[in-house]
């Protein structure tokens, strides 16, 4: 999980509790920080020297079955 947990424990037994929501900002926006899963789609995004690529379709697509450390 990517926010922390806390625990307590009571007893014997460790009861678990989820803090509460955290949030990171970037570029000035305040974004809430959530679990993912392994069916969540994770998008890479990088700098473009030459947006001029975009317009031609050239811009590079990673290939998962080539490069599979980016499953």
């Amino acid at each position: 999980m990517l926010s922390p947990i806390r625990t307590t424990f009571h007893n014997s037994a460790n009861i678990v509790q989820s803090s509460p929501c955290q949030t990171v900002s970037f570029a000035g926006k305040e974004y809430e920080l959530k679990v993912i899963d392994e069916k969540t789609p994770i998008l890479f995004q990088w700098f473009e020297p030459n947006p001029e690529r975009y317009k031609k379709d050239e811009v590079p697509i990673v290939n998962t079955k080539q490069h599979p450390l980016f499953r």
